[in-house]
């Protein structure tokens, strides 16, 4: 067996044998797979590894470590092992490596989880990998706490948000599609209501797709609320918040249904919302329902 780092050469083996272990609802095109790989941040070649055998890529693991207001934090984004080549060692042989690096950098616990602000899924999915969810565990890992995603059907549905829109300009407050030239604006929204960075850097993902995935609520030039759809995968909406000033009026579900029309123009017949916290809200908005399950684990490292 052969441990090679991620590179552009091997980038497409890499996406093979990721798409060939997964479920058909965690694959990834080859572009979509790079953005989560070879163009995350934290990239490190060290903890993002291959594991070939007889020239054949056979497994594939990414760790990263990320830097945070409280220290550091070292994940496991993703892992995958062909069918045909699992039970041989090749995913424990890549788990000590990227283990032993995030140690050596001062990580005192790997995580399985929700390594914003880039990542697949806030977590592993036990019931699609539960063989996924043996291994971590035999490795150490321990269930830390549970994330779930919900879907919105988009087919044949109307999201027209028209009079609501109306009733806001009667306030004051105007909703539109944000342009990457504003995101000085969106900045200062997110860090004055204490959102953080990952926030700002998911909602400036979705800013880059063609047109703009991300809508705004503004008042007196300043916004009052943002929601982002298409920034971490194709389909998927979020993150969204809106100023404290500002809830009770409607403005959330506003921005939220222009994301799913945006959705339905480009084609999608559902939108996944990964991460979800206020289940009511989207429940309640357009019977959004809980679609999938995921376990945070950890394990400690020092």
């Amino acid at each position: 067996m052969q441990i090679l780092p991620l590179s552009e050469s091997n980038l497409k083996e890499a996406c093979s044998v990721y798409n060939a272990s997964v479920d058909e609802c965690d694959n990834l095109s080859l572009d979509w797979f790079r953005f989560h790989t070879l163009d995350d941040p934290d990239f490190c070649p060290e903890t993002t590894l291959l594991a070939v055998e007889d020239g054949r890529a056979a497994s594939f693991a990414h760790g990263v470590r990320r830097e945070h207001a409280n220290g550091v934090s070292g994940f496991i984004k993703s892992f995958a092992t062909l069918p045909e080549y699992r039970g041989r060692r090749y995913a424990k042989a890549l788990f000590q490596v990227i283990e032993s690096h995030l140690a050596g950098c001062g990580v005192s616990a790997v995580k399985m989880g929700c390594p914003a602000p880039r990542y697949i899924t806030p977590g592993i999915d036990p019931r699609l990998y539960t063989p996924a969810v043996d291994f971590l565990m035999g490795r150490g890992f321990k269930y830390t706490r549970m994330a779930y995603n919900m879907d919105a059907e988009l087919a044949g549905r109307n999201f027209c948000t028209k009079d609501a829109e109306d009733a806001l300009k009667s306030k004051g407050i105007i909703i539109y599609r944000m342009e990457p030239e504003e995101k000085d604006l969106l900045a200062e929204f997110i860090t004055a209501e204490g959102w953080g960075k990952n926030w700002l850097l998911e909602a400036t993902y979705a800013m880059q797709s063609n047109p703009p995935g991300l809508f705004v609520a503004k008042k007196d030039g300043k916004i009052a609320g943002f929601a982002a759809c298409g920034a971490l995968r194709p389909g998927f909406f979020g993150p969204m918040g809106t100023a404290a000033s500002m809830r009770g009026l409607g403005v959330g579900q506003i921005l939220f249904k222009k994301c799913l029309s945006h959705m339905q123009t480009m084609g999608r017949d559902t939108c996944h919302i990964s991460a979800v916290g206020p289940l009511r809200f989207y429940h309640k908005s357009v019977g959004a329902k809980v679609s999938r399950i995921f376990w945070e684990m950890e394990k400690p490292l020092i």
